[in-house]
């Protein structure tokens, strides 16, 4: 990986809330510049859940910004990354929290070191498929 990679942030991401009942990442459909974020003043907003289909309410506090859209060359340090709908070439992510739900997603020449990977919906499927499938390959080699 290239040593130029610097730890820094889109323009804008989107702000989100861990869903109370699985834990994982929602939008809450608001987008805001991390500068912007720091400042706001966030209560008691409510929003559909697309995870489990349920309104949840939620503030300043329970809230963090995900990367959204397009990244090149950028180096991602203990933050939570949603993959879906992501665009991420030559990024390096360490110590992150990593969710794919759909599959997406586009992820070129990028490093994960250290990262937790968390899969909900088709992507737990194929995962569990996959893991299933790999332990009932035999290895030649063995009798």
């Amino acid at each position: 990986m290239a040593s130029s990679l610097e730890e820094n942030r889109s323009t804008s991401e989107a702000i989100a809330i861990r869903c109370p009942n699985t834990g994982f990442p929602v939008f809450t459909g608001i987008s805001a510049t991390p500068e912007s974020f720091q400042t706001s003043m966030f209560k008691d907003n409510s929003f559909g859940c697309s995870v489990c289909r349920k309104s949840h309410t939620w503030n300043k506090r329970d809230a963090f910004l995900v990367p959204i859209g397009k990244h090149r060359d950028e180096h991602f340090k203990n933050r939570i990354i949603v993959l879906d709908g992501g665009d991420f070439n030559r990024c390096k992510f360490e110590k992150c929290e990593v969710f794919l739900s759909r599959g997406n997603f586009s992820l070129t020449n990028s490093e994960f070191d250290g990262c937790k990977f968390r899969y909900f919906g088709e992507a737990d499927v194929v995962r569990n498929l996959t893991l299933s499938i790999s332990r009932s390959i035999r290895d030649p080699s063995k009798p």
